[in-house]
């Protein structure tokens, strides 16, 4: 039988970088103690192991689509840990029963999560959402960008003085998502889109130096202006929905409002949310409620755990 990952090998995309281009793209990152690779597509990848440098310490998902993970499957019994995004947990660790509870006859609920692996994959731990997790030896750090699913994720780590952020679906290409059937969630709707602006924008708050994106090519420069390009257009494909500019808006007019020393407010949210800020040195703050941003404001229509995904901007603090 032909072996079909005869011509496929690893791509050396920046120092300490490598791409396999399986049914999405797996990155291997090296660190001090070890490789971390990024998604695992079908796992053909695992026959391709020797020609990298070193062996794999974990995996990490960004999201549960059967593109990105099932091949997880594979990787987990040979013995690599893998790592999910933290919403992702339960249709990873058991998707027979998330099939026998997902309503299959009168679908008006389009969610892409029919589109997991089919195999239970043991996952070794979560990644936390905003959380900085040590892993072979470089702390990787847990970024939420919503928009092909509710939960999806990104990883970002420092390489050589240069941040990455390996992004998922985040992106495709300057302007460019690779597919946008996800990004409607329910019959006659497509929050989506606001999502994915919503996370350009975080990306674009912090600006890495390189994207990694799972289908498309690595972007190593401008990321900014590719991200613009993007939410440019987001905008033109949402530009007839209702509440879209007001969703849309909503992305850049995320600050805090300043009531005293120690009481802020956040009035762009369905339910205005208060801290309330310690006068130690704790860096504490306390929320008096938290609703829905109306960015995000498309997430309380859905009974999925991730719909309680609480998001922070870091240009709001």
């Amino acid at each position: 039988m032909r072996d079909i990952t005869a011509h496929m090998k690893w791509q050396n995309i920046i120092e300490n970088v490598w791409r396999f281009q399986d049914s999405c793209n797996v990155y291997a990152v090296r660190g001090p103690d070890g490789l971390i690779m990024i998604n695992a597509g079908t796992g053909a990848w695992l026959k391709k192991l020797g020609d990298l440098p070193i062996k794999p310490s974990a995996i990490l998902l960004t999201h549960y689509f059967r593109d990105h993970a099932a091949g997880a499957v594979l990787a987990a019994q040979s013995g690599i840990p893998i790592y999910c995004a933290e919403y992702d947990q339960d249709i990873l660790c058991d998707p027979q029963q998330h099939f026998r509870e997902r309503e299959t006859y009168i679908i008006y609920d389009n969610l892409w999560d029919l589109f997991a692996p089919i195999e239970p994959i043991d996952i070794a731990g979560v990644m936390l959402d905003y959380s900085t997790t040590p892993l072979a030896g470089l702390d990787i750090q847990a970024i939420p960008l919503p928009g092909v699913t509710m939960s999806h994720t990104g990883y970002g780590v420092t390489l050589g003085g240069r941040r990455i952020i390996f992004c998922g679906e985040a992106i495709h290409s300057p302007g460019r998502l690779a597919r946008i059937t996800p990004l409607q969630y329910n019959y006659n709707d497509l929050p989506g889109v606001i999502n994915c602006y919503y996370s350009a924008q975080v990306l674009r708050d912090d600006p890495p130096d390189a994207l990694m994106p799972s289908l498309g090519e690595p972007i190593l420069e401008q990321t900014d202006d590719a991200l613009e390009q993007l939410q440019t257009n987001l905008q033109f494909l949402a530009e007839r929905r209702p509440d879209a500019d007001q969703q849309f808006a909503a992305v850049h007019h995320d600050k805090l409002i300043k009531i005293s020393d120690h009481v802020w407010r956040c009035a762009n949210s369905n339910a205005q949310i208060h801290f309330i800020i310690s006068d130690s040195d704790s860096g504490k703050a306390m929320a008096i409620d938290y609703g829905y941003s109306w960015a995000n404001i498309g997430f309380q229509a859905y009974s999925k755990p991730a719909r309680r995904r609480a998001f922070k901007r870091t240009d709001s603090t």
